[in-house]
């Protein structure tokens, strides 16, 4: 979960990470390593252009720095983020990894989103299916993760909508939300490197 505005609700980011020899670890490489994060924050991708960049703009390195949440101590910590990467975990996870982008001042219930208490809309289908990969989820959590389940069609709307993507809402027939199992779900080998 990453907190990109204040005031906001963090948004769920998509982490791809080996899981080490002895399944003991979960080592969460670069942003090389990263589509969803390169993705989602324009500074983070050396191929995503700015939008009207100033002359300073142009010059400075595409570097974010991020606050991780401890759930021990329940407060942020700095990281810039070539520091910050690669991440290591223990496993299994206890604790759901939040971060914040440093400029974000206000954040709503970290402590809940980190503990697994606070609610979350089920991840949509499409997310979950984006990359053929196994997941490892939280165990022990107030509340298990869930994924709707829901079938994707390509249809045609009248301007300025266009074409895109829609599935069944969930309650509605063709859109069916189950909980994660916890820890490692789908069949898994261990990174022998």
């Amino acid at each position: 979960m990453v907190y990109v505005q204040n005031g906001y609700t963090p948004v769920s980011v998509l982490l791809i990470g080996k899981v080490n020899a002895t399944g003991s670890e979960i080592v969460i490489p670069g942003l090389s390593e990263q589509p969803m994060l390169a993705q989602m924050f324009p500074k983070l991708n050396e191929f995503k252009p700015r939008e009207f960049p100033t002359y300073t703009e142009m010059l400075e390195p595409r570097v974010m720095t991020f606050n991780h949440y401890n759930v021990l101590t329940q407060t942020f910590e700095l990281l810039c983020l070539h520091q910050m990467f690669p991440i290591c975990l223990p496993l299994p996870l206890d604790n759901i990894l939040v971060l914040k982008d440093l400029t974000v001042q206000l954040t709503l219930y970290s402590q809940n989103y980190a503990t697994g208490e606070q609610p979350v809309h089920p991840m949509c289908s499409m997310k979950y299916n984006f990359i053929e990969l196994n997941w490892i989820w939280p165990v022990g959590l107030g509340k298990c993760r869930e994924i709707m389940e829901a079938k994707w069609a390509v249809v045609t709307r009248e301007a300025p909508m266009g074409i895109g993507a829609e599935r069944a809402q969930v309650g509605e027939v063709g859109c069916v939300v189950r909980t994660a199992a916890e820890g490692r779900e789908g069949r898994f080998s261990v990174d022998r490197a």
